[in-house]
């Protein structure tokens, strides 16, 4: 199997809860429904903490309600930290304000907080794996704190926190040799060193700077749950408990699972949409978009097998019909089926090899899928060292003529991703010396790269799609053909019946 989305190893531990719900706590939605948990105490600690880091900070200062002014909300956001083992490691409260309330280009312009790319974290945490470096997490303690807005921003005093003489008061702020990785999600912060003393060395350097959490060796981090083998040089992750949530959000936890995500050879279309006010009416009861949206936040982390169906059910957010609402149940009972499936990273055997010539990347398109336009479906797959590092299930943005245009439409896309991540392995000095090579089932389409003639039924093609040359060229590429049942791109494209599922 060309990726891997495995059952994890070594993970006795997980066969000794009985019931993974009976580990996670319902977290309040408001702090009325904190205070009233079981764990009241607890959240009203959480709250606390944060509360005086604002204050310490000198986040705001308390003024006089005026006519005029646009004061704006808050709330109170509450989650549970879990250590490996499922145990409680800590409560959170953040507060936040209701940003929604803003105009854009009135009250406030650009906005951005450093995101590091999924793909880029799961590069990292193969070459982590397969070096064998020192991978820890550090929390940046209240680090909207520390980046400067301007202008004056008026909200109502917290939940809970209301000054007592001055509840019409509001909050104002007015704010004119070794290698070492630190990737960086919002307050996040995954820190990748060759040894402890680098480590330690690096964490001391950011403690000087910010106020900073230690959290030690990483273990979860973005909804992802991380075990490290060291002595086989591998890192698996998975949305476990995600995807268990996910499940009882919507009453499928006692389903029957199914083997494929998608029905084989059933293509999904606007004719299927309801068009009576009972259809609508019906619809408008099941929550479709809530659905998609978690299977897309699954898809998106560790689970490339449920592409090709987020793709297909997305198409008809606005007005899905009871056969849009039965493929969309039918990912939950997949996810159900594979709920202890795990995406692996790295591998000893890479332990001692120079990693110049070991991305590699799959493309396939099928040909004029959507059956409402007539578009082609393209997909691709990228690996290092065998380990899944990105995926798409795109569909293409012109009608392909013939098969050979759309096939090499979603080479294009997939080439652009390769120059991407070639890149970025030359940021993180891993020369690429060689080319990478990139692997499609149509032999037009490789002889359409390799080849600099036009010929009569290709020139057409839109001139962008034509820079695959120029990386072939440039020996930055190589295009090689494969045989269509080894394409593990072929997933992406369309619903397969289950043998051929399995087989990728």
């Amino acid at each position: 199997m060309q990726f891997e989305i495995a059952k994890e190893k070594a993970m006795d531990w997980w066969q000794d809860i009985c019931c993974l719900t009976a580990s996670i706590i319902d977290e309040p939605q408001t702090l009325d429904d904190a205070l009233k948990n079981e764990y009241s105490n607890e959240w009203r600690s959480a709250a606390d903490t944060e509360y005086h880091a604002l204050m310490k900070n000198g986040t705001w200062k308390l003024v006089p309600r005026q006519k005029g002014m646009k004061v704006l909300g808050n709330r109170w956001i509450f989650r549970v930290k879990y250590l490996p083992n499922r145990e409680i490691e800590r409560f959170k409260a953040r507060l936040v304000v209701k940003g929604f309330m803003q105009v854009y280009g009135v009250d406030y312009f650009e906005v951005y907080s450093p995101v590091v790319r999924l793909e880029t974290l799961r590069m990292l945490l193969t070459l982590a794996a397969i070096w064998d470096y020192e991978v820890d997490q550090m929390d940046l303690t209240t680090e909207f704190l520390n980046g400067p807005i301007g202008g004056e921003i008026y909200m109502d005093q917290p939940e809970g926190f209301v000054e007592t003489g001055k509840e019409d008061y509001v909050s104002v702020q007015v704010i004119d040799g070794e290698l070492v990785f630190i990737s960086i999600y919002v307050d996040d912060l995954i820190l990748f060193a060759p040894n402890k003393k680098l480590m330690k060395e690096l964490k001391q350097m950011l403690h000087m700077r910010f106020e900073m959490k230690d959290l030690g060796p990483i273990h979860y981090i973005l909804g992802w749950e991380i075990t490290r083998h060291r002595e086989e040089r591998t890192v698996f992750i998975n949305q476990r408990k995600y995807a268990d949530k996910v499940l009882h959000r919507f009453g499928m936890e006692s389903c029957k699972g199914c083997k494929v995500p998608s029905t084989p050879n059933l293509k999904l279309s606007k004719v299927m949409c309801p068009t009576t006010t009972e259809e609508k009416e019906l619809m408008s009861e099941k929550p479709y978009r809530a659905v998609i949206g978690s299977l897309m936040y699954l898809m998106l982390g560790t689970r490339p097998d449920l592409a090709y169906l987020v793709r297909e059910c997305s198409q008809f957010l606005k007005n899905p019909g009871i056969l849009h609402w039965r493929a969309a149940k039918r990912g939950l009972r997949y996810l159900k089926e594979t709920l202890d499936w795990c995406l692996k990273l790295g591998g000893a055997q890479w332990s001692e090899t120079v990693l110049d010539d070991h991305l590699k990347a799959f493309a396939d398109a099928d040909f004029a899928n959507r059956v409402d336009d007539r578009k082609s479906i393209a997909g691709y797959i990228t690996q290092l060292c065998e380990s899944t590092i990105s995926w798409a299930s795109p569909t293409e943005r012109t009608v392909a003529l013939h098969t050979t245009e759309a096939e090499y439409m979603a080479l294009s896309l997939l080439v652009q991703e390769v120059i991407h991540l070639r890149h970025m392995l030359k940021e993180l000095k891993v020369k690429q010396t060689k080319p990478s090579e990139v692997f499609v089932d149509n032999e037009s389409a490789r002889k359409l790269a390799n080849n600099p003639e036009f010929h009569s039924r290709t020139k057409h093609i839109d001139v962008r799609h034509h820079f695959v040359r120029e990386r072939v060229e440039r020996k930055e590429i190589t295009v090689t053909r494969v045989a269509g049942v080894e394409n593990v791109a072929d997933t992406f494209t369309k619903p397969l019946p289950r043998a051929k599922f399995e087989q990728h």
